[in-house]
């Protein structure tokens, strides 16, 4: 767990932009609008770096087959380059050798051009180094080491070596958010209106850990759970990684709770900002999850076609 300056200008930087509406959290662009004043000039600058974005963002290609219903792997060089980066000009040195010259010279005009208008903001951040340190060794308790290691056994997978966990500015609105980034998990808070809870948030990397875990098992392994899931799901959404990855994540993050933290554990309360199907499959599943975790089980086709037999709308 670790602050860093170079992706949280990043993360602000990117998502304001809107380059992608399906990826970008909006939050950051309405508190563009509203708190700094979104100028002719800055939209000039967002619709330059949209387009190197674009250019270089692994799309992901149009499904073919079978629907799968875990997370895939994700590779973006140009986000990963700023995940790892100690400061946005180490950023830059790291993409020289991935992108034409002439994308990382525009780049690094546009980050000399945009960061000064949200440096504001990213001030607030600095409170975001004791907040890391704070959670850092929260998350290095052996509990926590412990069931990171159950969920690799859970998803049939070894556990991962590492993975970074990265506090992000975010606007500060009702709700706050986590994303999933490959090894790099980020958790977003308002420095100064979500700190509090930044500092007690130790399930919300569980739950992006479940994602990470899940979108590293083989992609043989994936097809036939999300078949067997999918052959006792007589009533469901769309099938896609909503359908099951995301109320498993959620199912795993509660699970977390009841060994780790069970006063913060209220099975009544919403689980997923009350999204219904997230929210309400969630909870069908969460006592199987439990029994399997306390069983040191792995999923499997069988498992699955249970889970998939209280799949309704």
């Amino acid at each position: 767990m670790r602050y860093s300056l170079a992706a949280d200008v990043f993360e602000v930087l990117d998502n304001t932009s809107a380059w992608y509406r399906k990826k970008c959290d909006p939050e950051y662009r309405a508190a563009w609008e509203s708190d700094l004043g979104l100028t002719p000039e800055d939209e000039r600058w967002f619709e330059r770096y949209a387009e190197i974005r674009k250019r270089h963002y692994p799309m992901p290609p149009e499904e073919e087959g079978p629907p799968i219903l875990f997370a895939p792997e994700k590779h973006d060089v140009l986000a990963d380059a700023f995940y790892a980066a100690g400061s946005v000009s180490d950023a830059l040195a790291a993409l020289r050798p991935h992108l034409p010259p002439d994308d990382v010279d525009t780049l690094q005009r546009f980050y000399a051009a945009m960061q000064p208008r949200a440096q504001r903001w990213l001030d607030e951040s600095g409170a975001f180094v004791e907040v890391a340190t704070s959670l850092s060794a929260r998350l290095d308790q052996a509990d926590v080491r412990s069931f990171a290691e159950r969920m690799a056994r859970f998803y049939g997978v070894t556990p991962a070596a590492s993975f970074t966990v990265l506090l992000v500015w975010w606007p500060p609105v009702d709700h706050v958010t986590a994303s999933n980034r490959g090894s790099t998990l980020l958790m977003k808070y308002n420095p100064v209106r979500h700190r509090d809870r930044a500092e007690r948030d130790v399930d919300v990397p569980i739950h992006e850990l479940a994602h990470f875990t899940s979108s590293r098992q083989s992609a043989e392994q994936k097809r036939d759970l999300s078949a067997a899931f999918l052959s006792s799901c007589a009533s469901h959404p769309e099938p896609s990684p909503a359908l099951l990855e995301e109320p498993l994540a959620v199912a795993q993050q509660k699970v977390f709770l009841s060994f780790a933290e069970p006063s913060r554990l209220h099975l009544e309360a919403p689980w997923y900002g009350g999204a219904p199907w997230t929210d309400g499959y969630a909870k069908r599943i969460y006592p199987s999850v439990r029994a399997r975790y306390e069983e040191g089980q792995p999923m499997d086709q069988a498992w699955m076609r249970s889970l998939g037999a209280r799949c309704m709308n």
